[in-house]
């Protein structure tokens, strides 16, 4: 990952950061089955970005929830309605979260391996963008990255 600060997609609500040269794992999601049980469960239908392998020495993980399908901004598990709880929102109400915590940056999760919902695969980033765009977001702003992809981040606290 180099040096700088830098964040890398690895799948579903997994993130690799590293944040003051100091290796962070969010939410773990690295198997190919969403469960405790394999192969009682969803499958992957794309790999992680890094295999378990491949990681750095990792000095904190965070886990942010208690099961295996929740994120930072969950856009992938919203169809049919009812299933949508309060650990899964819609494209749009995602992009809402990001302009009342006033974001600079939105970066969606959830979606792109496995399917946990009935909407098409790929129908929630595409939902994402053009929310996005619509509330005055540019593309630059809006990262629907790829798994594996890494991007350069200016922390300022």
């Amino acid at each position: 990952m180099g040096n700088s600060d830098k964040i890398m997609w690895l799948g579903h609500s997994s993130f690799l950061l590293r944040l003051s040269n100091k290796i962070i794992l969010l939410d773990p999601f690295l198997s190919d089955y969403a469960t405790s049980y394999p192969p009682f469960g969803p499958k992957r239908y794309a790999p992680p970005g890094l295999p378990v392998t491949e990681l750095p020495q990792i000095d904190l993980i965070i886990i942010s929830h208690n099961h295996y399908d929740y994120a930072l901004v969950p856009i992938g598990d919203y169809r049919p309605a009812p299933k949508k709880n309060h650990a899964h929102v819609t494209p749009e109400e995602a992009v809402q979260m990001g302009l009342n915590l006033q974001s600079k940056n939105l970066i969606p999760t959830h979606w792109g391996s496995i399917i946990l919902s009935q909407a098409p695969p790929f129908e929630a980033p595409d939902r994402f963008l053009k929310a996005g765009l619509k509330a005055g977001f540019n593309e630059a702003n809006l990262w629907i990255m790829k798994i594996g992809e890494t991007r350069g981040i200016s922390v300022h606290l």
